[in-house]
């Protein structure tokens, strides 16, 4: 009988990957009580933040109207998740009118909702928001 003489075999390459940077998140940050809201995102250089795209939110504080507003408050974070202007949310409200906009958003809506901080910081400034947003969050709810 022949002895069969094999070729070893050669190693296949594998292909490498491309470098691939992670994804940044694009996190609006709704800062509300029942007679204002304002929309917030975070810097490029995350150092501060900045007015999102979209305008403030105003309206007379009467209760009837404070439902209303947030109403149309849920409907207007509706339509910036179904149009892919963010990929999550954080709410920033005093106790009732986050619990009262947490009732009235959407699947989606509630479902983009990251985190949520149970204060009143509409008076505050972009700065001491930011600094009170990151004792209350982790640093990658604001920054990514």
């Amino acid at each position: 009988m022949a002895k069969s003489v094999m070729k070893p075999r050669r190693k296949a390459k594998i292909p490498q990957a491309p470098d691939i940077k992670p994804r940044r998140h694009r996190t609006l940050i709704v800062v509300a009580d029942g007679a204002k809201a304002r929309f917030l995102q975070s810097s490029e250089d995350h150092k501060k933040l900045v007015p999102a795209g979209e305008a403030d939110m105003a309206d007379d504080p009467l209760r009837l109207e404070q439902r209303n507003f947030t109403a149309d408050l849920a409907e207007r974070l509706d339509k910036a998740c179904s149009a892919k202007q963010f990929d999550r949310i954080v709410l920033v409200a005093p106790k009732r009118s986050l619990g009262e906009l947490r009732t009235l958003l959407s699947p989606r809506a509630r479902k983009a909702v990251s985190h949520e901080v149970a204060k009143d910081l509409t008076a505050s400034s972009p700065t001491a928001l930011r600094k009170a947003l990151v004792d209350a969050l982790p640093e990658a709810a604001i920054d990514s």
